[in-house]
């Protein structure tokens, strides 16, 4: 039995604009817009990483 379970995607897109309306009201969308940003490099390094060990 599972702790977790898979969200619908209603409930996705509900967690998602709380945390954006969180965000605006207290005046954080740069640093969250810098934060989410910096994550674009790992994921284009582990896509090659991928492509390494798997292709």
């Amino acid at each position: 039995m599972s702790l977790w379970r898979d969200a619908s995607p209603e409930e996705t897109d509900e967690i998602i604009d709380n945390i954006a309306q969180l965000a605006v009201k207290r005046e954080m969308e740069l640093p969250a817009n810098f934060l989410l940003g910096t994550f674009r490099p790992f994921s284009y390094m582990g896509g090659q990483l991928f492509r390494v060990l798997i292709g």
